[in-house]
C-alpha cells in the first residue's frame, strides 16, 4: 500500500487528539521524505495540534504559504481557537478582520 496524503491525514489527526505536536510534526518531515505534498486539509490538522497559538500562526502564515497552500474558513477557525487558548484576543481580532488575506 502505497501512502498518500490521504494515509497521513488521519494519523496527524490521531495525534490532534492526544496533543502529539512533536508527532504529528514528525509525520509532515515524513511526508516531505517520500515526496507527498500535505493539502489544506493536512495544515488545518497540524495548526489544530499546535501546543501554542505561535506555532500554530507560524505553520499558517509561514509553512502553508512556502508550500502555496491556500486557508480555508477551517484554518482560519483553528487559528482563532489557537489564539483564543492562548488569550490573543487582539491577534484573534485582527485575524478575524482581516479573514483569510491575514492567514496564509
Amino acid at each position: 500500500l502505497e501512502a498518500t496524503v490521504r494515509t497521513f491525514n488521519p494519523l496527524i489527526s490521531a495525534c490532534a487528539e492526544s496533543r502529539e505536536w512533536q508527532e504529528a510534526l514528525g509525520f509532515l518531515a515524513e511526508m516531505d521524505g517520500s515526496q507527498i505534498r500535505p493539502d489544506t486539509m493536512t495544515c488545518n490538522r497540524l495548526i489544530s495540534v499546535c501546543d501554542s497559538w505561535e506555532l500554530a500562526l507560524c505553520l499558517a502564515a509561514e509553512e502553508m504559504k512556502a508550500r502555496h497552500i491556500a486557508a480555508d474558513e477551517a484554518t482560519l477557525v483553528t487559528l482563532l481557537s489557537s489564539c483564543a487558548q492562548g488569550k490573543q484576543w487582539a491577534l484573534a481580532m485582527h485575524l478575524f478582520d482581516s479573514g483569510l488575506s491575514g492567514v496564509a
